[in-house]
């Protein structure tokens, strides 16, 4: 028995140092003498977005013998190497010429001795053309002019954008650009140019994180000339004028403040000027509150002086300006500014009469009484800045055919348009 057992002991034993054998030539080809050596991987790896490119970064770590690392992406199709120096303490490498899509980022570091790190993996995203189509500017909604100032207002900004700037010339044509707050509805300007172009400049980030900025540009005018407020304007009151209104009036109805009341349109006694019946020619004159260019005039009929190419309404006038005028009423400190006779459509008979009024003749008489300030020959000086006005009226419709000694001038509503000026 003691026989027997021996050997079946060293039968097992045979079998199972033989076995043990062939599990060793199995996987010797796998096995690494002093075992495998991985570098410190990337840590705290991040992605920066940008404008068709992104940019990794990560912490060094405290393994020194990191000395370059290599970043794979497109399913490992696509490459690029890093140097890693020892001073450095983020490393950052920046992935350019990317469509606009999402990727994922592997990240192996290496030692010297060509030892790999395990792949550290990150998500990110590449902006392009189709980010910035959805992209606007802050919106220009409008602006007020005042003889001091401009005031442009603006729609709500976008949250996302991180920036809205102004860029506008000033009245001497030097760039000028100023930060909107984003808060900020309006923005007042007291140098610019009329006429020129002003620029916004809205700026976005697609995330917190990137690192490049989409610019939208929107471009504006100011317009070449401006409507004047009439707020500052007043009587001036010179020796000669016919400034008191019909019936011996100074306010209410038919005074001369009537004309710049705001009415811009036909109107009747209690919102226009008329003058007492006195000789013609007749003139009155207005302090605007400020020197301003004069490009344009506008005049608004009074509807009961039969608002149609009737009576009272002026048919031949003049308009003059100054900056000092003359204190006993005279003429010498005065440049002419322009001289008009009131258009007619359909235009007037040969002697002169007004003849048949048509729907469009009217049309224009109440509405359309437009009048250019140039200069020319005549009106040399007609830009010159100014800030006080004399209307002469040369004569009414009713006195154009047959003089008379006295009679009366109605006017509803005066406009003007130019520059404000220094």
């Amino acid at each position: 028995m003691k026989k027997i057992t021996y050997s079946l002991v060293a039968i097992f034993s045979a079998v199972y140092f033989s076995a043990c054998g062939d599990v060793d030539e199995t996987y010797k080809e796998f096995v690494v003498p002093n075992g495998i050596t991985y570098p410190q991987k990337a840590e705290a790896l991040t992605v920066l977005e940008g404008r068709n490119r992104v940019r990794l970064q990560w912490l060094k770590g405290t393994d020194p013998k990191v000395v370059k690392a290599q970043v794979y992406w497109n399913n490992y199709t696509d490459s690029v190497n890093i140097d890693i120096a020892a001073t450095d303490n983020i490393v950052s490498v920046d992935i350019n010429n990317l469509t606009e899509d999402t990727y994922t980022f592997y990240v192996k570091t290496y030692d010297a001795d060509g030892n790999v790190s395990v792949p550290v993996e990150v998500i990110g995203q590449a902006y392009g053309a189709n980010y910035q189509s959805t992209l606007s500017s802050r919106a220009f909604t409008g602006y007020s002019f005042f003889p001091d100032r401009a005031e442009l207002t603006w729609g709500p900004a976008n949250p996302a954008a991180v920036s809205f700037v102004l860029k506008y010339l000033d009245s001497s044509g030097n760039p000028q650009e100023e930060t909107v707050p984003a808060d900020a509805l309006l923005t007042s300007l007291t140098d610019y140019q009329i006429g020129s172009e002003f620029t916004t400049e809205t700026r976005y980030r697609p995330t917190t994180r990137a690192i490049d900025t989409f610019l939208v540009t929107d471009v504006n005018s100011f317009p070449t000339e401006l409507p004047l407020t009439k707020s500052s304007w007043a009587v001036e009151p010179l020796p000669g004028d016919s400034w008191i209104g019909a019936g011996g009036v100074t306010t209410g109805g038919w005074s001369l403040g009537n004309l710049w009341d705001g009415i811009e349109a036909p109107s009747n006694q209690n919102s226009s000027y008329a003058s007492n019946n006195v000789p013609m020619p007749q003139h009155f004159t207005i302090d605007l509150g400020y020197k301003a260019s004069l490009s344009r005039m506008q005049l608004w009929p009074n509807t009961n002086s039969g608002d149609r190419y009737t009576w009272m309404s002026p048919r031949e006038f003049e308009l003059w300006g100054s900056n000092n005028p003359d204190s006993d009423g005279g003429w010498v400190n005065w440049v002419l500014l322009g001289t008009w006779e009131a258009h007619k459509p359909s235009g007037y008979e040969p002697d002169g009469s007004v003849g048949t009024v048509t729907a469009d003749d009217e049309d224009y008489f109440r509405y359309h009484q437009v009048y250019d300030i140039v200069p020319s020959a005549a009106t040399p000086n007609a830009a010159d800045p100014v800030r006080y006005i004399r209307f002469k009226t040369i004569n009414n419709f009713a006195t154009f055919i047959t003089p008379v000694a006295n009679d009366y001038v109605a006017i509803a509503e005066m406009s003007l348009w130019g520059a404000y000026r220094d």
